[in-house]
């Protein structure tokens, strides 16, 4: 198995759950949402922030699928009553916000983002793709 298909599989994975995401959102409620960015970076660096923990993957997936929803939770009671072009402009202050709180914290890596999170699989370990 080639590396260049064992990062291309979850990239695409996680792809298609973006899209169905905002297919919720769009497609049936008919919103506009324009802060799907900002779960997806809240997902990614409580991700890599607990892999440099050193945690195991499966126990990081758990607990990060919680704080993810814990935020959504938060952010969809605050604009609970927000509608139709309020709500892309709320939404896209949450993702404005969360990138000021990265692109400002040194732990979060600043303008650079992280680095060193260390690799759960390797090309060699895969082989049921």
């Amino acid at each position: 198995m080639s590396g260049y298909l064992v990062s291309l599989v979850p990239l695409i994975g996680i792809n298609v759950i973006l899209a169905m995401g905002l297919n919720v959102i769009a497609g049936f409620c008919g919103q506009i949402s324009l802060g799907q960015a900002a779960f997806y970076g809240i997902g990614a660096y409580s991700t890599a922030l607990l892999a440099l923990a050193g945690w195991p993957l499966w126990a990081v997936l758990p607990v990060v699928t919680l704080f993810v929803g814990i935020c959504g939770v938060v952010i969809g009671l605050v604009s609970l009553r927000v509608r139709h072009d309020f709500l892309a402009v709320t939404t896209i202050a949450v993702n404005f916000l969360f990138l000021g709180i990265v692109r400002k914290n040194a732990f979060l890596g600043e303008r650079v983002g992280l680095a060193g999170i260390p690799a759960t699989v390797s090309a060699n370990t895969v082989s049921w793709l």
